[in-house]
């Protein structure tokens, strides 16, 4: 599968949080790029859901929503399950496995795309059984039952991810917490391997000249591991704090 924005690639992830980090193994081989793919899309998949939004590819989901008949006075509010939504193509009503009546496309506003709130607000268009009354919706028996509460009855097809090809909904800390998190596999086996495989001292001598090198690798820890902490702690106190309150819904419980 295809990593979502094409920027999103081994040299990306090398270029901008590896830099001056020996990417070899003991006989001087490369890191193959998988390594950091699978970290990337890794990275991606954690973060969409501690997010709440879709990173990787725009898809076309299709949803029903329970409906409280009250809930006409605000025309319907709703959140979608996906976010950022992109674009809404159907706007559907349908009781139980009958056949959906199409509502006019015109009816569906997307009120905050990031959000995924949306909103059925009668337009220009018409549409058989629709009768107003006091700038309310009455909506047509033959779709109603005497309950007010029906489930599943609201249909909305839609599309969401975020719009990599729009430079203005690039987020660079989006980017920062993929790269953090997709960093740490490579500089985990690169740390392993800082002065070769199992090694944490290594001592040369020859002709009554010695010369030892010891590093932080060891058993329990790996040779990057502050650099790994320090990572860790500024986009666990900062960044992904900040992203939270940005795109993650409020969570609410009632008692």
């Amino acid at each position: 599968m295809a990593l979502v924005p094409d920027i999103l690639n081994a040299d990306w992830l090398k270029a901008r949080y590896l830099f001056g980090i020996n990417l070899t193994d003991d006989q001087g081989t490369e890191y193959p790029d998988e390594l950091y793919e699978h970290s990337l899309r890794a990275a991606i998949s954690v973060l969409e859901g501690v997010l709440g939004i879709r990173i990787r590819e725009v898809r076309e989901f299709s949803e029903r929503q329970d409906v409280l008949y009250d809930e006409d006075v605000g025309y319907f509010l709703s959140t979608l399950d996906h976010r950022p939504v992109r674009e809404i193509r159907g706007l559907q009503v349908q009781y139980g496995d009958f056949p959906p009546t199409d509502l006019p496309l015109s009816w569906a506003h997307l009120v905050a795309p990031t959000h995924g709130q949306v909103q059925v607000i009668p337009g220009a268009e018409t549409f058989a059984g629709i009768v107003f009354a006091n700038a309310g919706v009455i909506w047509p028996t033959t779709l109603m039952t005497s309950r007010r509460y029906t489930p599943r009855w609201m249909k909305w097809t839609y599309t969401a991810d975020v719009d990599w090809t729009d430079p203005e909904q690039i987020d660079e800390a989006i980017l920062m917490v993929i790269a953090t998190f997709a960093a740490a596999l490579p500089l985990d086996t690169a740390g392993d391997l800082i002065a070769g495989a199992g090694i944490a001292n290594k001592s040369i001598s020859f002709d009554g000249l010695s010369q030892t090198l010891g590093t932080t690798s060891s058993a329990t820890n790996s040779g990057y591991g502050a650099r790994l902490l320090s990572m860790a702690k500024r986009y666990q106190s900062q960044v992904l704090p900040a992203l939270k309150a940005r795109y993650k819904l409020p969570e609410m419980a009632v008692f």
